[in-house]
């Protein structure tokens, strides 16, 4: 069943759970849907399924800092200065597979979050009459937070039962806290994401970096992570 966190005309988290499982290497996974209204209008493939836990480590981040100096710029040139290779320290929006076809940026200024997407040229997955052009919008920070507060009540609800039910043995770190490593194209750089909260954003020349490149630092960083994390 579909639920709504929010609201779609200003900032809303539409998800729903498809199941929880546990494999070899431990659990819960919660799996579900999820996407992202602001203003109407929506971010992520609904018809896509990820693990709702790490969603949620991906929405929770965010620091205080105030980036006001947009403020005096359109859409179309924030979006434009954000991919290119003008902005060293961008900062994408990217949740999960199911909003790879959207680049996504983020800032905060006088309070808000500012949001803004583009629909990617060739999309993999359909979203009918869809806009091609850049969208923004502006979410108060207290009602972000408060949205991305109770999804996470839910979540914590899954993992208790399934605590209670005998399935789930707490450990040192819960599944929705786990350390997380993606890469996403930005324009003509590749944005490498380390972490949940907080996390680093490395990113890097697309014409300087190969596949096996990418990948030999990919598990080089994990593995150095790896060992921080156990001693």
């Amino acid at each position: 069943m579909r639920n709504l966190i929010g609201d779609k005309n200003s900032f809303g988290l539409e998800y729903e759970i498809q199941s929880v499982y546990y494999n070899e290497s431990g659990g819960p996974y919660i799996m579900g849907h999820a996407r992202l209204w602001f203003e109407g209008k929506y971010i992520g493939a609904f018809e896509d399924v990820d693990m709702l836990g790490v969603l949620l480590c991906q929405l929770k981040w965010r620091d205080n800092l105030e980036e006001c100096q947009f403020s005096n710029m359109v859409a179309d040139e924030i979006y434009e200065l954000m991919v290119s290779e003008d902005v060293p320290d961008v900062c994408p929006l990217a949740p999960g597979p199911p909003f790879d076809d959207f680049v996504t940026f983020w800032y905060i200024c006088n309070g808000k979050f500012h949001f803004i997407w583009k629909l990617v040229d060739e999309p993999f997955f359909q979203y009918p009459d869809y806009p091609k052009d850049v969208q923004t919008a502006e979410v108060s920070v207290e009602e972000y937070r408060r949205v991305v507060a109770e999804f996470g009540e839910i979540i914590e609800s899954i993992y208790k039962k399934e605590e209670q039910e005998g399935r789930y043995v707490p450990v040192k770190r819960r599944p929705a806290e786990i350390i997380i490593i993606r890469s996403i194209r930005i324009g003509k750089r590749i944005a490498i994401i380390i972490g949940s909260s907080p996390r680093l954003i490395i990113t890097v020349d697309d014409k300087a970096i190969g596949s096996r490149v990418l990948l030999f630092i990919l598990l080089l960083l994990l593995l150095l992570l790896g060992l921080f994390y156990h001693m």
